[in-house]
């Protein structure tokens, strides 16, 4: 067996960091100085080694609302473009727009929407995509459920369009709210709101949070000109009832050194599919979908040699995959953060050593090469794949 490196040359950060962002991610209110027992290192000594990886955009904090929770109606929308900048760059200012990404591959451009209904999100992909004389391909897959807990930032002001077609005017007004310094325009009887039970003081709230995670309490209470103990008591509702949710991890649209690559899969067993991959540490963000590629994951490495690895070991190998297709993004919307796993050693053609059901086949593999005497199968440490 391989001992774990030292440092990691491309990201530039050794075990203690390594232990550090395992720590925060799995416990967003641990403190620098339980961290610091535990790693063996002085308080000050954590926090400057924290404040360099939020330099780095290994840990950066973001509200979002948790939909693994809230059962908001989404969809996930892949384009093949003649012009995939401008494509790109039209869906920026739309609020419908939970996050987009470029790809190389048959499609060039993937975008996760979220909206008061499904016939909404079909209305848009009608008007602003399937329209469009320079978008040749459209594919549209409803999602039914995350594979893991989905964290991403929300924007309110979807309730300004609920009556609104997409068309010129839409686009207008939602390009018009872009470039003004105001956060979050009420509506009347907001769709959205009466969804998730929400009045206009808490989308403010939530509005704001997205937007800069370090606003105090105090500073929301003048936002909306409450107390500040009427805002805690607030937040605490939000957390609550899932509606609000705090996530720590690596931003990857910033992060350098990190890659993603957007894997379909297409499977003969689902619900299989589907608990496996939940016990995957190296899923950073999935969905089941209504298609013939029914599940739809995002992987994070440290290259696109060692994601394709783990795609190969874990998911193209296994008997109830019937086909894989994957596309690295190379370009990301906005802000993505989402957890990474940076201790973990893989095996190849076995898998990981974090996950239950690589874990088992680990065990049986390196003792029956020990029954025979033959060197052990190396293990080969991998930073932020688990």
């Amino acid at each position: 067996m391989v001992a774990t490196i030292e440092l990691d040359r491309d990201l530039e950060i050794d075990n203690d960091d390594r232990k550090i962002l395992s720590l925060i991610q799995k416990d967003i209110d641990i403190t620098q100085a339980e961290i610091a027992g535990k790693i063996n290192k002085i308080q000050p000594a954590v926090g400057a080694r924290i404040l360099k990886l939020e330099r780095k955009h290994l840990l950066t904090t973001k509200y979002g609302i948790d939909l693994s929770k809230v059962k908001l109606p989404m969809a996930i929308v892949r384009l093949y473009a003649k012009n995939s900048k401008e494509v790109f760059e039209s869906i920026n200012s739309c609020p419908y727009v939970l996050n987009a990404f470029t790809t190389l591959g048959r499609t060039n451009i993937t975008a996760m929407l979220v909206g008061p209904s499904i016939e909404k999100l079909e209305d848009i992909v009608e008007n602003h995509f399937r329209s469009n004389p320079d978008i040749k391909h459209v594919e549209l897959s409803v999602v039914m459920e995350p594979v893991n807990q989905t964290i991403l930032p929300v924007d309110f002001n979807i309730e300004g369009h609920d009556n609104m077609k997409c068309n010129e005017e839409c686009h207008a007004s939602a390009t018009n709210h872009a470039h003004v310094d105001e956060k979050f325009k009420p509506v009347a009887k907001g769709k959205l709101g009466t969804l998730l039970k929400i009045d206009d003081d808490d989308k403010r709230i939530i509005m704001q949070l997205q937007a800069d995670p370090d606003s105090t309490q105090e500073e929301l209470g003048e936002l909306i000109g409450k107390s500040q103990p009427a805002v805690g008591a607030r937040i605490m509702k939000l957390l609550k009832n899932n509606v609000l949710a705090m996530r720590k991890g690596v931003n990857f649209k910033l992060a350098k050194g990190l890659q993603v690559v957007q894997v379909s899969i297409a499977t003969n067993d689902a619900g299989y599919m589907l608990k496996k991959l939940r016990a995957c540490e190296s899923i950073a963000l999935g969905f089941r979908v209504v298609n013939e590629n029914s599940i739809m994951v995002y992987i994070g490495g440290n290259s696109l040699d060692e994601i394709e690895r783990v795609i190969d070991t874990c998911i193209r190998s296994d008997d109830h995959v019937k086909d894989v297709e994957t596309l690295p993004v190379i370009k990301f919307l906005k802000d993505l953060v989402l957890p990474y796993n940076f201790e973990c050693d893989f095996v190849e053609g076995i898998g990981c050593s974090g996950c239950a059901y690589c874990g088992q086949k680990i065990g049986k593999e390196l003792a029956g090469l020990n029954r025979a005497a033959n060197p052990v199968k190396s293990i080969v440490p991998r930073a932020g794949i688990s």
